[in-house]
């Protein structure tokens, strides 16, 4: 597995984050998410490490991209996220004991 904090794959990332963003926003949903694995597959990028890091880039930027068990979306609503946010928080606190 590479380095997720490997400079060619965040510049990857730039590369491909707005492209992520407007795919997700044109063709998900919280019941129609994607893997960052099938994403990979759909931007043929050979590290689903480098979706994740565009991902989270595109987050950083503002995008509402929700995550759940099944994947990746675009929220519409507020209350779309709230299950990102909760899995978040849980993190945050694992990662404060």
């Amino acid at each position: 597995m590479p380095d997720p904090r490997n400079k060619e794959s965040f510049d990857l990332a730039d590369q491909y984050k707005d492209r992520i963003e407007r795919y997700l926003k044109m063709n998900s949903s919280v019941d129609r998410a994607f893997t960052s694995t099938r994403l990979a597959e759909i931007f043929r990028i050979k590290e689903a490490v480098v979706i994740r890091q565009a991902i989270g880039k595109a987050r950083d930027d503002g995008a509402p991209i929700g995550s759940c068990s099944t994947g990746f979306f675009y929220a519409k609503t507020p209350d779309e996220l709230s299950e990102t946010i909760a899995d978040f928080n849980s993190r945050i606190a694992a990662m404060s004991k």
